[in-house]
Formats: C-alpha cells, sequence, structure tokens
C-alpha cells in the first residue's frame, strides 16, 4: 500500500520497511544559488527536464542501486543533493543536480553501499522521511525511530550523524509526548536560526529557536497545543490535526493538515497554542478543506503545493494573505478540473504508465535555486523542473 495511503488510513503511523559508495567522507560542493533570485515560472502541464530515479519519464519501478529509489518520500537538502530514499533506508547524495534522467547517485548515507538497505536505529542506521540542509548541516527526519538526525558538516557517505533529537541517545526509538519527545515526525526545516519540526502523532509543530546543539535538546515553542504534554485535537485556528506538510521563511509558517487544509500564521509563534491568521484551501478556520497538502514551498512569492490525492502539484500565484484563495497553475495536469494519477491524454482513466509530465501520489516539493523539485512517491522517482 503507497505510504499516503497508510498515513491516511492510520491514526498512528507504523510502516513496517523494510560495490562501496562512489564517494569518500568529504561533503559534497554546496550548489550556487541556493535561494531563488525571483519567482519562477512554470507552465501548467509542463514535462520535468530530469527525472531521478528512473531511466526515462515512462518507468516507475522500484530499485536497490545507486540510480533508483524505492517509495522516496521527503523534501530534498541542497549542498550538492540530497534525496530521501525511504523505502531503501537512505538517503542519496549527488554532487549536483542531475542533468540526463536515471543517473546514478555519487554517494550514501544511512547505507554501507548502494546495495545495502538495512534498517536500524544507529547514529548512522535510519529510516528517513525527510532531508534538509542549512548552514552546512544535515537535518534528517527519522520518523520510525521517532527523531531527527542532525550532522553537523554535510557528510559525503556512510557517517554517524552527531545530534540526536527526541531521544537522549541513538540507540532509542520510543515514542514521547514531552517538551524534547517526539511521536512520529515527519518535517523539519530550519530558517531564520530556528529550528521546525512537525510531530504528526502529537498534533504539534516543535519551535527550538537556535539548532540544537546536544542530544534531546527541549523545544522552546509548541504550535497546535496549550502545552508541551497535550495531543488535543480540534478543527479550528490552533491546532494542526496530523500535520503533514510545512514551510516557513523564517517570519511566516505554513502547515498542511489532514483537515485539507493549510494554515497560515504571519508571523512565527513566540508563545504555545498562538492560533493561525488564515487558512488555504478551505473557506475558514473551523471547516474541512479541499486541499491535501503533503507537500509546501515557496519561492518567496509563490506557493507550491504537493496535492497527493489529486497527483498534481497546485500552484497559487502569489502566496496567499486571506481565506479563501484560489490556485491558478498546476503541474501534473493540464488544468485544475482533473486528478487523475499518470493520466497523460487526461481522459480520467489512469494509464498503463507515467509520463515525463504526470505524478503517481507527490508527496513533497522542494525548490532549491531555480529548480522545482518534486517527490514522485508513487512512481518511485524524483522529478526536477526547470523555470522558464
Amino acid at each position: 500500500m503507497r505510504l499516503y495511503r497508510t498515513l491516511a488510513a492510520a491514526v498512528t503511523l507504523c510502516l513496517a520497511v523494510a560495490i562501496s559508495s562512489c564517494g569518500g567522507d568529504d561533503p559534497a560542493a554546496p550548489e550556487p544559488n541556493p535561494t531563488p533570485t525571483g519567482p519562477l515560472v512554470f507552465d501548467d502541464f509542463q514535462p520535468a527536464a530530469v527525472i531521478i530515479g528512473q531511466p526515462n519519464g515512462t518507468a516507475s519501478a522500484t530499485g536497490l542501486s545507486a540510480a533508483t529509489l524505492n517509495q522516496p518520500t521527503g523534501d530534498l537538502a541542497a549542498g550538492g543533493l540530497y534525496v530521501c530514499d525511504f523505502g531503501n533506508n537512505r538517503v542519496l547524495g549527488f554532487n549536483a543536480t542531475p542533468t540526463a534522467d536515471g543517473a546514478g547517485a555519487n554517494f550514501v548515507v544511512g547505507q554501507a553501499d548502494f546495495m545495502s538497505n538495512t534498517s536500524g536505529v544507529s547514529a548512522s542506521r535510519f529510516s528517513p522521511f525527510d532531508v534538509r540542509s542549512s548552514g552546512g548541516k544535515l537535518f534528517v527526519v527519522d520518523y520510525v525511530n521517532n527523531r531527527v538526525l542532525i550532522w553537523n558538516t554535510m557528510p559525503g557517505g556512510d557517517v554517524p550523524a552527531n545530534i540526536v533529537i527526541g531521544q537522549a541517545d541513538f540507540a532509542d526509538d520510543t515514542a514521547r509526548l514531552t517538551q524534547s519527545g517526539l511521536d512520529t515526525p515527519v518535517r523539519v526545516q530550519v530558517a531564520g536560526g530556528k529550528m521546525f519540526v512537525l510531530d504528526y502523532n502529537n498534533h504539534r509543530c516543535l519551535i527550538w529557536n537556535s539548532v540544537p546543539s546536544t542530544n534531546n535538546a527541549p523545544a522552546d515553542v509548541v504550535v497546535g497545543q496549550m502545552d508541551f504534554v497535550s495531543r488535543d485535537v480540534q478543527r479550528d485556528a490552533y491546532t494542526p490535526n496530523f500535520p503533514t506538510s510545512m514551510w516557513t521563511d523564517g517570519t511566516r509558517l505554513l502547515i498542511g493538515d489532514f483537515w485539507r487544509r493549510i494554515l497560515v500564521w504571519n508571523t512565527i509563534p513566540t508563545s504555545n497554542y498562538q492560533p493561525a491568521d488564515f487558512v488555504i484551501g478551505a473557506p475558514d478556520l473551523d471547516s474541512v478543506g479541499n486541499v491535501n497538502a503533503w507537500g509546501l514551498a515557496s519561492d518567496g512569492t509563490n506557493l507550491y503545493v504537493a496535492e497527493t490525492d489529486g497527483s498534481r502539484v497546485l500552484i497559487y500565484r502569489p502566496i496567499p494573505t486571506a481565506n479563501g484563495a484560489l490556485p491558478s497553475g498546476v503541474l501534473g495536469q493540464s488544468d485544475l478540473a482533473h486528478f487523475t494519477r499518470n493520466d497523460d491524454n487526461q481522459d480520467g482513466i489512469v494509464d498503463a504508465t507515467p509520463s515525463g509530465r504526470t505524478f503517481g501520489y507527490p508527496t513533497s516539493v522542494t525548490i532549491i535555486g531555480r529548480k522545482l523539485y518534486v517527490t514522485d512517491q508513487g512512481n518511485n522517482r524524483v522529478m526536477v523542473f526547470n523555470s522558464r
């Protein structure tokens, strides 16, 4: 069963998932211009320029090699390019974004080589759901083991993490509802000097006012709950119900949840239980919406939403500022009236194979430089779109 369906059906997340590296232990060279210099521009139903994890646009098989993926899930990290390969319990590392379909990774983090995919709980074994980079550090969400791993320098191979958040040590995987504990985290992001973690089963977002430098550091602020030991669910401005996606620029905070909406805080919360200011995808903050947001990204002007069950990426131009905003563009479909996965001819029937412009349950969107990366989990690939 595909990951997003498992998450949607379960009250708790508990998936069981089960040559040498081309790179050494040196971190990959950072790519230039990691931040867009202006709004990105895409056409509806635009084809991807490059596909990672598959040899061409019509392939979708799982695999275990330097060039294949098995249910990739999360955002991507710059500093080279780090791809979250959840089904293979690893992060694939590229020295730069590939320029051709099916390119092999240069190194692997989380496994001894490209042909291993052993799960585990240690400083170097994990089940990654999301990966991010900031300030020369790498952050990996290990949702199976209820923790976030931090490397103080960008790893260029199978090296252990330096810091673990959510656990007292690298051997523990216990789920907790505390100021420092986590229960099935799904997203991490660093912006404005703060670290944000979506804590899925605890219906909250934890904020650290600075990136932790010690194991099990307690969070400073909780979004979605009155305190650090509550786990209440309400359909209102306060609480994200099983939060699935997040984006922040250090000024604003956006969180998507299972009420099919995106909560927006115009300023980063500095105290517990601060209400959202408005909502995207629903008429008001007390209503169920119509946008199943599994991934969020912005170029600072526009908002990009990976709508998993619509197998498309919605584009809001510009980022909404009030309730009721509608998207104005789309990738993965020819227009906003279509939502069938892998439907290149747009007849509402799933095609036998994907194409270079369709999706099968996308779970994340990431912007690095002038490129939009879409994690197409159902087709076991990452699609790279160039802004025109």
